[in-house]
Order: C-alpha cells, then structure tokens, then sequence
C-alpha cells in the first residue's frame, strides 16, 4: 500500500502568490527606482518558494531593513514563521505590524487565519474566515480551510452546506472536486457523470470514485464502497476528505483493520498523531499481521517522542516486516527529518541494517541524525561514499556533509584541514547552520572564543526549525 504522508503546507497558492508578488514588486520598484531592491525581492522570493526559509527570511529583513513599511516583506516574514511552524510568533508578529505601521488589519486577516487553523484554534480560525469571506467572497483558499474545519470536526452537514452558498463556476479543479465528494458523502450528488474536470489527474481520480458510487449507495454494500473511496482519497492525498469514508467502515464494523488504519492516516496527515496512535493500535489488534499498521506505529512513536514505547513498536516491526516494505522504511526517515525526529529516527538504523544499510537516502539521513546527536562514530566511510555519488547531492546536501566531516577531522587529525572543509560548506550554502554550528565547535577547538560565539549565534539564527542541538 503506497500511501504518502502529507510532509508540508506548501500549495499552488502560494506559488501563483509568490509570482505575482514579485511582478507587482517589480512593477512598484520600477516606479519608485528602488535600485537593488528589485534584486532582494527576486533572491527572497525565489528562496521562499523552493523552502529555503533561513535565506529568504534574512534578505527580506535586509528589505524592511531600508523600509520598515514595506507590506509585502512583511506579510513574507509571517508566513516564513507559519511555514517553520511558529504560528505564535507569526500572530504577534502580524498584529504587531498592525499596531506599529498602522496596517489595514482586512490586508492580514487570512495569514492570521492560516495560523489559527494550524494552530487547531477553530473558533479564531472560522471568526477570520468569514470576516474575510464578507469582502473577498471568492477566496478560494479560505474556502477550502473552513471546509477542512468542518471536516476534522466531524461536521460533515455543515460542510456541505457551506459549500453549496458559493456559485460553483467561481471554483477551480480542486475545490470543485471537494465538493463533489461532499455531496456523494452526503448523499445529494444525482448526476456525477456530469461534472468534467480540465485536471487529468483530477478527472481519473473521480472517475475511479465514480466507479465505486453504486456499491456506496446500497447498504449491503456500503463498506465495499467506502472502503474503495477511501483508499483513493488516500493515494492522492486528500486527507480531511478520506476521514468521514473511514468512519464509515468502522460503523458498519467490517474490515475493520481498514478503517482504523485509514483513519489514522487522516488523523496523523492533519496533525492528531495522539488519535493517530489510538487508531493503529486498534488495526493493528484486529490484524497483528499487517506490517502497515506496525510501520505507522512506529512513525508515531517518532512523531510523539515516545521513547518509552518505540523499542516494543520496532520488535513488533521486525516479526512481520518484508523486505518488500523497504522503502516504507525510508519514508518515516524522510518524516522523521522532516520535522527533526533524529534522536528516535536514527532507531531505524539498527534495527534493521540489513534494509537501510545500501540505499544511498538512508545512509545520508544515518549520517545526519547521528551528527545531530553527537555521535560520529564511523561517518567518515558513509561521507565519503555519498560525495563519491555526489551527482545524486544537492548544495545544501554537500554543504552539511562538508561541515560534519570537517569538524571529525578538525577534532581527530587537522584541525585547519577540518575548518577549510567547513569553509567550502559555507561557499556552497551560505545559509548552512549545520556548517555555522560545526564552525562554531571547530573555534572552541581554536580557543577562539569570539568567534564561537558570533557562529554559534549565527547558526541559532538561521535554524528556523531549531534541528541541532542549542545550550
């Protein structure tokens, strides 16, 4: 079963955002001979959109820097906060901006709302909406994230009839297809075979929904086909939408490990890795042969920090596991960097080294969670392995490399050959705090106690994520 774990909040939205505010921006400097500025603003937005937010966030300071005032730069900080999980920062720093430059406070209502929402404070969340909803009607996203509110909460009439207020040709592919799937769970869909959708992967998507809306409306059948809705909501990620289909086949208590182990999907895709946990445990009670529901289980021990718990989850792991579920194995590493889970992630590595010990993405993350954790122990090898496949590297890749194996050799052999190594890190990725961090160590080696202090802070700035380990 390949179901992927959604990772980030990233959408189209903020891409097509994105460009348009650099066109505006560049319109507005044109105007206005703003010199260089320009240039800040393509560099910071071109870094905000491939996620490299350490970067992005300081050229935008630069910005507010020479223009305090500047609207857009601002707005971008905020959402730098947001994206690096730090929604209580981005409300302050939002309502600060408010305050201090006497911002029109419609201009930030919806990034003030995305941060309720992540934030799980509902009530806030739904109050921003539909302040905003009064003036901009057709904001799609806003749409979408009460839709999703009323989702998690269970509120499935409600859903449906939120939706059904909004003229649907204002919709595109994606919020169209939301409601499609609104109304067959709801049971008000007639003519399905009407709706065309210009998205092919939409379209085929439906289609395959389409082909389960039979079995879906007979109540013999209705677990077949919420089963086989579900399951499709799953493989293209519409999480918030897969979760009343899986209550569904819990309801009619049949297949049962299906739907805790689906549910649980939803639930950790949309943050609730507690409800998460719950419901692999239950699948995994009714099945205690399915490798799936013993994979999430460990994932949410990880998530959840349970350190107490994940040595049973991976022995339990181990008894079943294929190795078939490989690769499965390297999806909760790539989570577990992804929101810097290294000290319970590198676990993987030794339980099961006969799995992860020649795929080239797991012995890069072995080399990363363990530097991490302060343990360098036999990295050299790996390192040096991974630059001698290095076409498969990025620069920031490299630059981390380049900064854990400098300072092994600056401790253990050199310490100037280390600190050279690390400074080609940095020439490679100027924004690296794994390079400012072991920099930072390599002066302490140096008894250079001034610059450990301006590196170590430097790479304590520029962790947004906070993924080494600070004093």
């Amino acid at each position: 079963m390949n179901i992927k774990i959604k990772l980030a909040n990233n959408s189209l939205w903020a891409v097509v955002l994105s460009i348009a505010l650099v066109v505006f921006v560049l319109f507005d400097a044109s105007k206005n001979n703003r010199g260089n500025t320009d240039n800040l603003y393509i560099n910071a937005e071109n870094a905000f959109v491939i996620g490299d937010y350490s970067k992005s966030k300081e050229l935008f300071e630069q910005i507010i820097a020479d223009n305090p005032k500047d609207l857009l730069a601002n707005i971008r900080i905020s959402e730098i906060l947001t994206k690096v999980r730090k929604y209580d920062l981005s409300i302050d720093y939002l309502n600060n901006l408010v305050k201090q430059h006497n911002i029109d406070e419609n201009l930030i209502k919806q990034q003030l709302a995305e941060n309720y929402y992540y934030k799980k404070d509902y009530i806030k969340a739904e109050e921003l909406i539909n302040a905003t909803l009064i003036t901009n009607k057709n904001n799609l996203f806003l749409i979408e994230m009460m839709l999703n509110i009323n989702l998690l909460q269970g509120r499935y009439l409600d859903a449906l009839t939120f939706i059904s207020t909004f003229d649907e040709s204002i919709f595109d592919d994606h919020l169209l297809f939301y409601k499609r799937i609104i109304q067959i769970y709801n049971n008000v869909l007639e003519k399905s075979s009407d709706t065309n959708f210009k998205d092919k992967t939409i379209q085929n998507l439906f289609l395959k929904i389409e082909n389960n809306l039979e079995d879906y409306k007979l109540a013999d059948k209705k677990v077949f086909g919420a089963t086989n809705i579900c399951f499709e909501l799953l493989q293209y990620n519409y999480f918030e939408l897969s979760k009343p289909f899986a209550e569904d086949i819990i309801t009619y208590n049949n297949y049962m490990d299906y739907g805790y182990f689906y549910k649980g999907l939803s639930a950790l895709s949309t943050d609730y890795p507690l409800l998460a946990e719950e419901l692999f445990k239950q699948s995994f009670v009714v099945k205690d042969t399915n490798p799936n529901s013993a994979l999430m289980l460990v994932l949410t021990n990880i998530v959840l920090d349970q350190s107490d718990q994940i040595d049973s989850s991976l022995e339990q792991l181990n008894k079943i596991i294929t190795p078939d579920e490989k690769y499965k194995l390297i999806e909760i590493l790539k989570y577990s960097n992804q929101y810097q889970k290294s000290t319970l992630g590198k676990k993987l590595f030794d339980k099961f080294p006969q799995y992860l010990s020649d795929d080239l993405t797991a012995v890069y993350f072995r080399v990363k969670f363990n530097a991490i954790n302060g343990n360098f122990d036999n990295l050299l090898g790996d390192i040096n392995r991974l630059f001698a496949e290095s076409h498969y590297l990025n620069d920031k890749q490299k630059a981390l490399l380049l900064s854990i194996k400098g300072y092994i050799i600056a401790k253990d052999t050199n310490v100037f050959a280390g600190k050279e190594l690390i400074m080609q890190g940095i020439e490679l990725d100027e924004y690296s705090h794994f390079c400012y961090y072991f920099l930072s160590k390599v002066n302490l080696l140096q008894n250079d106690n001034l610059s450990y202090d301006i590196n170590y802070s430097k790479a304590k700035e520029i962790d947004l994520f906070q993924e080494l380990k600070y004093e």
